[in-house]
């Protein structure tokens, strides 16, 4: 029997608005579904033109998307989910949402700009909306979904935007510039911890997996800072693109720590002997 009921969540449209806007809708709306998050072992990016689902990268820029997909065939999550601040993969060293909000200001900045967008996943739809309501004399539009359940059967989970606005696909069309994962021409240089042994007595806590830092080229003749396959930004001082594991960084996904940055690259090239790179 279907089921249809409302969750509200604590966080109000203007959370994080100067930060979130169509380039985070699309680069966030994609990393959710990574495998390394979605326990899944591949992600898709399509767009639905003239009525069949095709690669995001083999669409005609010259006709109508009716919707653009990124899905995964992972384990999927609840919608419960969508209104606390948590995440069950903050202490996931691979995975890229650590923070629990990815989802919910995804949601909140589509509301913003116009965006039709659904959240599928196991045996439910959720679709996002404001509740107008006034705190303290405060007026203010509350982040709540929609859920129906029951009646569908996806595996893993979709993030859908159905009617896409010209400017979230311009942001779709970089997609391969900011995931790797979607970058068919970015090659490997080199891994720093392909090459480190690990010391002592194995220890569970202290041999869980890591993320590889490497060295890479993107094949494009620029440079940028990756974290976990994300772009972070450019890097126009560098000769080098670096992609690292680092857990130090703003929900945002817009900053490191410069130190902790240069702390990982130095250990990088310090440990490298590969005569190319050198």
């Amino acid at each position: 029997m279907e089921r249809i009921y409302d969750i509200e969540t604590s966080l109000t449209l203007d959370y994080r608005k100067g930060r979130w806007g169509i380039e985070r809708i699309v680069i966030d709306g994609a990393s959710n579904h990574l495998p390394a998050d979605s326990k899944g072992t591949h992600v898709n990016a399509k767009v639905k033109q003239a009525g069949n689902y095709i690669d995001f990268r083999q669409a005609d820029k010259s006709l109508p998307i009716e919707e653009v997909v990124f899905e995964d065939n992972g384990v999927g999550y609840d919608a419960g989910l969508l209104s606390v601040l948590f995440s069950s993969k903050s202490a996931d060293a691979l995975s890229v949402g650590q923070f629990g909000e990815g989802l919910k200001l995804v949601a909140a900045a589509s509301l913003r700009e116009g965006l039709k967008i659904e959240y599928h996943s196991r045996n439910w739809i959720a679709v996002p909306y404001a509740k107008e309501e006034t705190i303290g004399n405060n007026p203010l539009k509350r982040l709540c979904f929609q859920i129906t359940e029951n009646g569908f059967n996806v595996q893993g989970s979709r993030t859908v935007i159905k009617n896409p606005s010209e400017a979230f696909l311009q942001e779709l069309y970089k997609l391969p510039d900011n995931i790797l994962a979607f970058n068919d021409k970015h090659k490997e240089v080199y891994n720093e911890r392909n090459n480190i042994p690990v010391k002592g007595p194995f220890n569970y806590f202290n041999n869980l997996p890591k993320y590889k830092d490497r060295i890479i080229d993107l094949g494009t003749g620029e440079t940028s800072l990756f974290i976990k396959g994300v772009r972070v930004e450019k890097k126009k001082e560098s000769i080098f693109s670096y992609d690292l594991g680092l857990e130090d960084i703003t929900p945002d996904r817009i900053f490191a720590d410069r130190n902790v940055v240069l702390s990982s690259i130095e250990k990088l090239l310090k440990n490298c002997s590969d005569p190319a790179v050198i």
